[in-house]
């Protein structure tokens, strides 16, 4: 562990408000983490960033693929490397002995993220994912792509139709519980990079090793280009439909829009319940 500097801790401090007292014990005291990545949130970045850090070779992180915890749910096999895997995270190896962090992303930049995802050569469009799922290819505008989202009656692949209803259910399993011990929200205002600092920091790298990833730009997966803010995007009538249907996960994960509404960047995964049958989360008290 690193000695530090007056700098660290003046750093660390500013950090330490953003997150829980929970995961500030739990962090601090463990070596083994387990990412739960669910699809176009951040995933990639996450990973990313703590694999340039020389400080985390002796340290168990386990990155896994797009799998769920719910068994009742069937997927379609994963060609493009977005649609979650057939297989249950409870059964991978690493998953009970570690913390286990899933990021969840603003809904409204995990669409349009969604739309946008790229992949291999478009001058073979054999070979070129265009959307996850290859869904340009179904609704080439976003609107068309919004629409179908929010309306059953429309054409969606089954293989991500678990994400037409509800989006971040690879964390729950069957029973409606999380499995994710602390979820990460990924705003519009750098919220993934303070949860990376704040972890790194509290295992005990300085602010300078922590930060160094961050200043050399660790990317994820390549995206079509985005230029403006997500509210771009969006007409009032996409907005509309888009609140009704996520109504719900903006007000637990509190997310509008325009961003994260709250300073609270890391939430305790084990206080969350999802019942699948009336598609509701909530808040355990």
């Amino acid at each position: 562990m690193n000695l530090y500097q007056r700098e660290d801790f003046d750093e660390l401090k500013k950090l330490i408000p953003h997150i829980t007292k929970e995961y500030y014990d739990s962090i601090s005291n463990n070596d083994s983490i387990f990412h739960m990545h669910i699809p176009k949130t951040g995933g990639t970045f996450f990973w990313n960033y703590f694999k340039k850090l020389d400080h985390f070779k002796n340290i168990n992180f386990i990155q896994n693929p797009h799998f769920k915890c719910d068994e009742d749910i069937d997927l379609y096999p994963d060609p493009t490397d977005s649609i979650p895997r057939n297989e249950l995270y409870q059964n991978q190896k690493g998953f009970e002995e570690s913390i286990k962090i899933a990021i969840v992303r603003n809904p409204f930049d995990w669409l349009l993220s969604w739309y946008n995802h790229s992949q291999g050569d478009p001058n073979w469009p054999w070979l070129y994912i265009a959307g996850v799922g290859g869904i340009r290819t179904i609704y080439n505008n976003f609107e068309d792509f919004v629409n179908a989202y929010c309306d059953d009656s429309k054409y969606w692949p089954g293989g991500l139709e678990a994400f037409r209803k509800f989006y971040p259910f690879q964390i729950f399993d069957s029973n409606g519980n999380c499995r994710a011990d602390f979820i990460f929200l990924n705003g519009s205002d750098g919220e993934l990079n303070k949860c990376c600092l704040a972890t790194s920091m509290l295992m005990g790298l300085s602010w300078d090793e922590a930060i160094k990833p961050i200043n050399e730009k660790v990317f994820g997966r390549k995206s079509r280009s985005k230029s403006g803010k997500t509210q771009d995007y969006y007409s009032m009538e996409m907005y509309e439909k888009l609140y009704n249907k996520w109504k719900n996960i903006l007000e637990v994960f509190n997310f509008d829009i325009g961003g994260l509404k709250s300073n609270q960047i890391i939430l305790n995964g084990n206080k969350l319940k999802y019942c699948k049958e009336e598609n509701r989360l909530w808040i355990k008290t």
